[in-house]
């Protein structure tokens, strides 16, 4: 089966090619787990592993699981940007304490 096949499962056809986009640009692992009762979906950043990881119920309907995975792509992309504003300030920091050791 396809991964286009198995997200048309979950997602309201319209929306499958750009989700499958995101999760290919992001190299997202989006794993369908069994229905929790305290979270609908779930983020975590590549720590331990190279991959952003989305986890998302499998019971939802299907613009429920299409607004969860949209709101955990969204943790996605304020930890990327968080990441490169922190690069940003260290690069800065590294440059001004080298130019002041000169």
């Amino acid at each position: 089966m396809s991964d286009k096949e198995i997200l048309a499962q979950y997602i309201p056809e319209e929306a499958i090619d750009k989700v499958l986009n995101r999760i290919i640009e992001k190299k997202v692992h989006l794993k369908i787990t069994r229905g929790r009762r305290t979270k609908l979906g779930d983020y975590r950043p590549p720590v331990r592993h190279s991959n952003h990881r989305i986890s998302i119920n499998h019971d939802l309907n299907p613009y429920a699981f299409l607004i969860t995975f949209i709101h955990e792509f969204a943790h996605l992309l304020v930890t990327l940007k968080i990441f490169l504003m922190i690069r940003f300030l260290l690069f800065k920091t590294v440059k001004s304490l080298l130019k002041a050791k000169n």
